[in-house]
């Protein structure tokens, strides 16, 4: 959304989506977004969808959806509801301990994903670890 740091799903890209699933409904599927779904209260993140709701509902008629990924929190995520599994990913950059951008000192990091044919995953985390070279122009080596 212009001027914000929410996001939407339009109804034509539910519908869409809905007809892509129902092509492959043979096929274990997973959705990668920017924004985070569902809320994680606990941590300073609430929805961050304005039409969370029915993005909700369209991914729980979805009996093959068993993983949506995002972004945009800084933060990791692991919460499990209605059969799917929702994560965030950690950020390459700064971490925070909510939107209000209060930074912690955790590394970057990067999740790591291994799918298998029945619908089964493994993932983890992995954090990245920074070196800092005062010799150099830069400053990091």
């Amino acid at each position: 959304m212009p001027d914000s740091y929410e996001g939407e799903v339009s109804e034509a890209e539910l519908h869409r989506l809905g007809q892509l699933l129902a092509r492959r409904s043979d096929k274990w599927t997973m959705i990668g977004m920017h924004h985070n779904l569902p809320a994680h209260d606990e941590h300073g993140v609430f929805f961050e969808i304005r039409n969370y709701q029915q993005v909700m509902e369209c991914f729980e008629q979805q009996s093959k959806l068993k993983l949506v990924l995002s972004g945009h929190v800084h933060q990791e995520f692991v919460i499990v509801q209605s059969g799917i599994s929702y994560l965030s990913t950690p950020s390459t950059g700064y971490q925070s301990l909510s939107k209000s951008g209060n930074v912690t000192n955790e590394s970057p990091g990067y999740r790591r994903l291994k799918h298998y044919p029945n619908g089964r995953f493994e993932t983890d985390v992995r954090r990245v670890r920074i070196l800092i070279n005062l010799n150099s122009d830069s400053g990091r080596t």
